[in-house]
C-alpha cells in the first residue's frame, strides 16, 4: 500500500509540475515490455496481438485534466490511421471499468482502452506522470515517449516516424 500511495503522489506531482517533453528520437530503440490487459469495452488485449503494427500507447486517468484534453487528438489519429497499420491504445491507470466507460462514452472514444490494474503496465514502461504516450514501431521497439498532453500535430509527426516499414 505504501508503494501505491507513493506512486500516486509521484504521478500527480510530476503531471502537474513537469513540462511536456518528447524522448530523444536519436536514442536507440528498446524492446517494448509485453502486456496482457482487460479492455474496458470487454475482452483482452496483449502487445503480442498487435505484432507488426505501430502502436500509440497512451497512459491516462479520468482525474487527469490534460488526459481529457488530448483524447480528441488521439481519437482523430485512431480514425485516420487505423487502416494503415497504426493502432491507438489507451491505458487507464488503476481505475474501475464502470468509471472508465462513463468517462469515455461522452467523448465518443472508439479506440481500445485497457485497464491497468494496480499500475503494473505503467511501471513496466517507466511511466512517471500522466498523460504519457509511448510509441512502439511495427518491430515491437519503443521509438519514443511523450509526457504531457499531446497535440494532433505531435501525433502525426510520431506516426510518420514509426509507420509500418520504418
Amino acid at each position: 500500500m505504501k508503494f501505491y500511495a507513493a506512486f500516486m503522489a509521484l504521478l500527480i506531482s510530476s503531471a502537474l509540475a513537469a513540462p511536456a517533453f518528447a524522448a530523444d528520437a536519436s536514442a536507440a530503440p528498446a524492446p517494448a515490455p509485453s502486456f496482457d490487459m482487460e479492455l474496458a469495452e470487454g475482452g483482452k488485449l496483449s502487445l503480442a496481438s498487435l505484432k507488426g503494427k505501430a502502436v500509440i500507447l497512451n497512459f491516462w486517468a479520468t482525474w487527469c485534466g490534460p488526459c481529457k484534453k488530448e483524447m480528441p487528438a488521439l481519437e482523430a489519429a485512431h480514425r485516420k490511421h487505423k487502416g494503415n497499420g497504426v493502432t491507438v491504445v489507451g491505458v487507464n491507470f488503476d481505475q474501475e471499468k464502470g468509471m472508465v466507460n462513463s468517462f469515455l462514452k461522452p467523448l465518443d472514444v472508439t479506440f481500445p482502452n485497457a485497464l491497468d490494474a494496480a499500475g503494473k503496465t505503467a511501471e513496466k514502461y517507466g511511466v512517471m506522470g500522466l498523460p504519457t504516450t509511448i510509441f512502439i514501431n511495427g518491430k515491437g521497439l519503443i521509438v519514443g515517449q511523450h509526457t504531457g498532453a499531446i497535440t494532433a500535430d505531435q501525433l502525426e509527426g510520431w506516426i510518420a516516424k514509426m509507420a509500418p516499414g520504418k
